[in-house]
C-alpha cells in the first residue's frame, strides 16, 4: 500500500478508536462543573480544566465523538442522495429535467447563508444540521454522477444488458454502479471533511446543539472569554481541539491521494535481451492470474524501435490477455511485474491521459466492435486530439476515401472498419503499436492486404509493432522476431532470412 495511503487510514483510524471506545475511559463527565477554574495539565487532568471546571480531555474526545459522528451522517445522507439521483437523472430521460432542474437551483443559492439562517431559527439542533448539509450538498456531484451515467448507459456491455430483457434497476445496480465507486468516494470523503469544518465552524459561532459537545463548541467556549488569552490556559484549552481538527481533515484530504499498487520487486538477474535502453517496450517479469489460474508466468521481453515482434501461441494461451495488461486494460490487482513504454510505466495512473493513441495504440481484434456504433468515424478520429485535415490524411494513407469519415460504422464493411482502425491507430504516429489478431476474422485476401499496410505504415513511420497472431505464416513474413506462449512461458525465435518468404 502506498505510504501516503497508509498514513491516513492509521491516523483515522486512532481517531474513531478515541472517538467510540475513548468516552467509556473517561475520568469525568464533560458536562461536570467539579474541578476548579482553568487548572493547568496535571496527573487528575491531563489537559487541565476550561474556566467552568470542565475537564478538557473529556470534552476532547466526547467532541471527537460528535464531530465524526456528523461528519460520518452527513456524508453519507448526501452521497446515498447523490448516487441515486444521478442514476435516475442520467438513466431516465423523464427524470433528468426534474432532478436537474432543482440541482440547478441550489447550486445558485448562498449555501452558506441558508445555513446561518436556517440554523439561527431552527435552534441549531443536530438533526437540522445533518439534514440542511445533506440536502445542499448533492447536486454538484449529482451532475457529475449523471454525466458519467449518461455516457455508460451507450456503451456495449449496457445495450447487450437491455436486449437481453434486462431490468433497469438490476443493470444500474450491476453494469452501471460499479463504474461509479471512485466518484462515490471522493464525494463521501470530501463531504465528510467539510461537514466536519461546517460543523465547527457553527458551533465556534454559537450556532451550535448546547446538549453536545464538539470541537467547535469547545474553541467558542475558549474564545469568549478574552481572560483565556491572558495567561497560558490558551496552550491546554485551544490547541487540543485545534490540532485534533486540522489532523482530522488533513488525514482525509490525503485520503483522496490514489492508492496504486507498486510494481513487484526486479530481480537482478534479467533476460539478457533487456536493455535499459529509453526507446524500447519493455515488460519485465509479469505475471497473470485469475483467482488460483495462472495464465502468465514470468515473462520478460523488450521491443525495440522500429522493431516487428510477433507474439504467438493456440487459442487460449494467453496472447490476448498479456496484450491487455501491455497497454494497461487489465486490472492491476491482477498481474504483477511493470511494462514500460520509453520508461513510463503502464502502473502510473496518469499513463492512459499521457499515453493513449499518442506514444502507442492498440488496434483490436474486432474493428466492429472497436467503434463506438451511435458516433461517426470522423467524431471517433477527431476525440483522439486531432483535426479534421489530419483524420482525412490518416484514411487516405490507407486507401479509404475521405466520406468514409462521414459514415456510421454499421454502414462500412469489416475490411473498411479494419482499415479505419489501422488509420486511427497511426494517425497520431505513435511510438508503439498493439495489433490483436487485427486480421483473425477476414478472409485470405483481404488479410492479405492488411498484414500488407500494417507492415508497410511501421516500416514507414520506424514503429515498434508487436502483432499478435496464431498464424505462423503471417508471423514469420513480417517479423523481426516471434515469441512464443507455451503453458505461460515466452520462448523467443530470431529470424535471420525468413521474413517475407511465406507470405508475400
Amino acid at each position: 500500500m502506498n505510504k501516503v495511503y497508509k498514513l491516513p487510514i492509521i491516523v483515522i483510524g486512532i481517531l474513531f478508536i478515541v472517538a467510540f471506545i475513548g468516552p467509556i475511559f473517561v475520568p469525568y463527565d464533560p458536562f461536570s462543573y467539579d474541578a476548579a477554574s482553568l487548572l493547568s495539565p496535571s496527573a487528575d487532568h491531563w489537559l487541565g480544566t476550561n474556566r467552568l471546571g470542565q475537564d478538557i480531555l473529556s470534552q476532547l474526545i466526547y467532541g471527537t465523538r460528535t464531530s465524526i459522528l456528523i461528519g460520518l451522517c452527513i456524508a453519507a445522507c448526501s452521497t446515498i442522495l447523490v448516487v441515486v439521483l444521478g442514476l435516475l437523472a442520467g438513466y431516465f430521460p423523464i427524470l433528468d429535467k426534474v432532478i436537474n432542474g432543482v440541482a440547478n437551483v441550489l447550486l445558485v443559492l448562498p449555501n452558506l447563508l441558508l445555513i446561518l439562517i436556517i440554523m439561527s431559527f431552527a435552534g441549531g439542533g443536530m438533526a437540522q444540521l445533518v439534514i440542511i448539509l445533506s440536502l445542499l450538498s448533492w447536486p454538484s456531484y449529482m451532475r457529475i454522477v449523471r454525466s458519467a451515467v449518461l455516457t455508460l448507459k451507450e456503451r456495449e456491455f449496457v445495450k447487450s444488458s437491455q436486449l437481453f430483457g434486462g431490468h433497469s434497476l438490476y443493470i444500474l445496480r450491476a453494469h452501471i454502479f460499479p463504474h461509479l465507486r471512485p466518484i462515490v468516494k471522493t464525494k463521501f470523503i470530501l463531504t465528510c471533511k467539510s461537514a466536519i469544518l461546517t460543523e465547527a465552524g457553527l458551533a465556534f459561532l454559537g450556532l451550535g446543539d448546547p446538549n453536545f459537545i464538539s470541537w467547535g463548541s469547545m474553541l467558542n467556549e475558549a474564545f469568549s472569554q478574552p481572560s483565556t488569552f491572558l495567561n497560558s490556559s490558551w496552550t491546554w484549552i485551544v490547541i487540543p481541539p485545534v490540532l485534533f481538527l486540522t489532523i482530522l481533515t488533513m488525514s482525509l484530504a490525503f485520503l483522496l491521494e490514489e492508492k496504486t499498487k507498486k510494481p513487484s520487486k526486479l530481480k537482478k538477474v534479467a533476460i539478457d535481451t533487456i536493455q535499459n535502453g529509453l526507446d524500447d517496450l519493455a515488460a519485465y517479469h509479469v505475471n497473470i492470474a485469475f483467482e488460483e489460474k495462472k495464465v502468465v508466468s514470468d515473462v520478460s521481453f523488450q521491443i525495440k524501435s522500429g522493431e516487428i515482434v510477433s507474439l504467438i501461441g493456440p487459442s487460449g494461451s494467453g496472447k490476448t490477455t498479456l496484450a491487455r495488461a501491455m497497454y494497461g486494460l487489465l486490472p492491476t490487482d491482477v498481474w504483477s511485474g511493470d511494462i514500460q513504454y520509453d520508461g513510463k510505466s503502464v502502473r502510473n495512473p496518469q499513463f492512459a491521459n499521457d499515453c493513449y493513441w499518442k506514444t502507442c495504440a492498440y488496434i483490436y481484434q474486432d474493428a466492429r466492435s472497436a467503434f463506438n456504433p451511435l458516433l461517426k468515424l470522423k467524431d471517433q478520429f477527431l476525440e483522439i486530439g486531432i483535426s479534421m485535415e489530419q483524420s482525412v490524411a490518416a484514411v487516405e494513407e490507407v486507401s479509404l476515401p475521405k466520406n468514409i469519415l462521414e459514415k456510421y460504422p454499421h454502414e462500412c464493411s469489416g475490411g473498411m472498419l479494419s482499415r479505419s482502425l489501422i488509420a486511427l491507430a497511426f494517425a497520431n504516429k505513435p511510438k508503439f503499436i498493439i495489433a490483436d489478431e487485427c486480421t483473425s476474422a477476414l478472409d485470405p485476401i483481404l488479410k492479405k492486404e492488411i498484414v500488407l499496410l500494417l507492415e508497410e505504415k511501421v516500416r514507414a513511420y520506424n514503429i515498434s509493432l508487436l502483432f499478435i497472431t496464431h498464424d505462423m505464416d503471417v508471423a514469420y513474413a513480417i517479423s523481426d522476431r516471434t515469441l512464443s506462449i507455451v503453458e505461460g512461458h515466452v520462448e523467443e525465435e530470431v529470424l535471420f532470412n525468413a521474413r517475407g518468404s511465406q507470405f508475400k
